[in-house]
Order: structure tokens, then C-alpha cells, then sequence
């Protein structure tokens, strides 16, 4: 049996933007997977206390400090600082 690697949580919020993290994280590369999606978009007050930030994005517990990395600092690669998506 292969050994799987853990999934670190390294964002939660609304389905919107866990999606445009999981987007911009493989976008340089990084596996990333949506948690609670189905359940923090129909039901948040089940996913988490009080229905805040119910949809997580994982990563591979290799990848969570360089996803973390690109998270704080999406634009660095240039996906965002274009004036048109302002």
C-alpha cells in the first residue's frame, strides 16, 4: 500500500474565494483540493461553528508552507496586478 501524504488546511472562507486560492495555488504548481464544498456552500452552520469561512483548501503537508507562501502574496507572479482586474 502507498503511503498518502497528510492535507494541511491552508485557507477558509466563503466558496468563492477557497476557489480562486485553490486556482491560484495550482496555478504555480501546488495540489490543491476543496473541503466542505457541497456542505459549506448549502449548509456553512455545518461545516463550522456559526457558518464562517465553512470551505477549506488543503494542500499536501509538503506543499503548505510554500502554498501559504503564494496565499499571502498571490500577485507576486504577475496573475494579478493587471489594472484590468481591478
Amino acid at each position: 500500500m502507498e503511503h498518502e501524504e497528510r492535507l494541511v488546511v491552508v485557507f477558509a472562507g466563503p466558496i468563492t474565494q477557497a476557489d480562486f486560492a485553490r486556482s491560484v495555488l495550482e496555478g504555480h504548481g501546488i495540489d490543491a483540493y476543496l473541503a466542505d464544498e457541497a456542505v459549506g456552500t448549502w449548509l456553512p452552520w455545518y461545516a463550522s461553528a456559526g457558518g464562517a469561512s465553512p470551505v477549506k483548501v488543503a494542500v499536501p503537508e509538503s506543499q503548505a508552507d510554500e502554498a501559504r507562501m503564494v496565499l499571502a502574496n498571490p500577485g507576486n507572479q504577475g496573475e494579478l496586478e493587471s489594472d484590468e482586474c481591478r
